[in-house]
């Protein structure tokens, strides 16, 4: 009898066991590679059903909490109601909105990403990703919280400005404005979003109280947070073959944070400057980290000089272009951007896109070895301090640049 209880006891474990491995493997999937697990494929599975929402079945509100989500729903959905004439274009909603609006739509989204399966990651993880894409440091905002970085208590944001022409000074921006991108910090919860997370994702038609709460399903929050925080390629191309373009959405990573490592988003800048006739070049192949420091984007730079062939030379173009816009003191056209830099750190990116441009003209397209020479030559005429300060940088330990100084020298004698 007794060995009989320990066999059952034995099988009861094992399989017990057995349960709770296929629960982790299952779980540890949640955020892989494979696109077949994400979102977008339930979304598919579930079109013909006709509910876009999610049902909160465990979880539920305090009573506390289901009035504030609905007297921030019902400010959002009744924020034009008061618009007259006078009013124009105005923002109607960032007149209403404030901090408090934003944390509650902060942890609706949390509990939807809950219901997506996404897995949250460890706070030092969590910081360190954010300094890796952001270059933000969120245990050390202090000297940011002036004008760039407004913190609360359950998030941060960082405000971005209307247009890339602006430097420094984003004493400009409004916090509040649902049309603007601002980056969303919520380090409590361990995610991010490019875009106020607001009450409006309730679904009240269906909402009867706290404890029956639906939430509209929201594809774009997963895979945002779950290619910022895990890197996850599945989710970046599921943003690229959306319908509607988000690709600016990520160019503004690089813009605005300096973000240079993923090759996607690097090119996605690179053929937005080749279309267009009269290119915006602020904050493309160098710019300013959120220090205000002069940061050059090395890995868009190395996109050009890896994706360069002697049949496509795209790319090249469009980074001599760049350094034509940037060197030729005389161009009033472009006066505005350049005046974005000091001399000195004009000069210092001009070194840079150089060093890429004469290589690849010397590799794949060599009439002459002298077509980058000739570029410098002219832009040496408008500036006789660029050569003397290259020098008495050491070249910035850039390998090509004093041997494109020789083949100057050689061709101005």
């Amino acid at each position: 009898m007794h060995k009989s209880i320990t066999f059952v006891t034995l099988l009861v474990l094992c399989v017990l066991c057995g349960c709770k491995n296929t629960f982790k493997q299952k779980s540890d999937n949640t955020n892989s590679e494979s696109v077949e697990k994400h979102p977008k494929n339930i979304k598919e599975e579930n079109d013909d059903k006709e509910d876009k929402s999610l049902n909160f079945t465990v979880m539920k509100f305090t009573e506390k909490e289901w009035k504030e989500m609905q007297i921030s729903y019902n400010k959002i959905i009744h924020a034009d109601d008061n618009w007259t004439e006078e009013d124009g274009d105005a923002d109607m909603l960032a007149r209403v909105l404030n901090s408090n609006d934003i944390s509650i739509g902060g942890k609706l989204r949390y509990h939807v990403l809950k219901q997506y399966g996404f897995k949250f990651i460890p706070d030092s993880i969590y910081i360190e990703r954010i300094k890796y894409v952001f270059g933000i440091d969120l245990n050390n905002t202090e000297h940011l919280r002036s004008n760039k970085l407004r913190v609360y208590d359950d998030y941060s944001v960082y405000l971005i400005p209307d247009n890339r022409t602006v430097n420094h000074n984003y004493e400009g921006c409004c916090e509040f404005n649902y049309n603007r991108d601002n980056c969303y910090f919520f380090r409590k919860y361990g995610i991010v979003f490019y875009e106020q997370p607001l009450a409006d994702i309730i679904d009240m038609e269906k909402s009867t109280d706290k404890d029956n709460v639906y939430l509209y399903k929201n594809d774009e929050s997963f895979h945002w947070n779950n290619y910022i925080l895990y890197g996850n390629k599945g989710s970046l191309m599921w943003f690229w073959n959306l319908e509607y373009d988000y690709s600016e959405t990520f160019r503004r990573l690089l813009y605005f944070f300096g973000y240079d490592k993923e090759e996607k988003i690097n090119k996605s800048v690179l053929n937005e400057l080749n279309k267009i006739t009269d290119p915006d070049y602020h904050k493309t192949f160098a710019g300013w980290d959120i220090e205000g420091n002069l940061q050059i984007r090395e890995g868009l730079l190395k996109t050009v000089s890896e994706s360069t062939t002697a049949t496509f030379d795209k790319y090249y173009k469009v980074l001599e272009a760049y350094t034509r816009a940037l060197g030729d003191l005389s161009d009033n056209d472009t006066k505005e951007f350049r005046d974005e830099f000091t001399p000195s750190e004009r000069r210092k990116v001009l070194a840079y896109t150089v060093n890429i441009l004469q290589p690849l003209y010397e590799h794949f397209f060599m009439d002459s070895s002298n077509a980058v020479v000739g570029v410098l030559m002219n832009i040496c005429t408008t500036d006789d301090t660029l050569l003397l300060e290259w020098e008495q940088n050491n070249y910035y330990g850039l390998s090509h640049l004093p041997r494109i100084i020789e083949l100057l020298n050689k061709t101005q004698k």
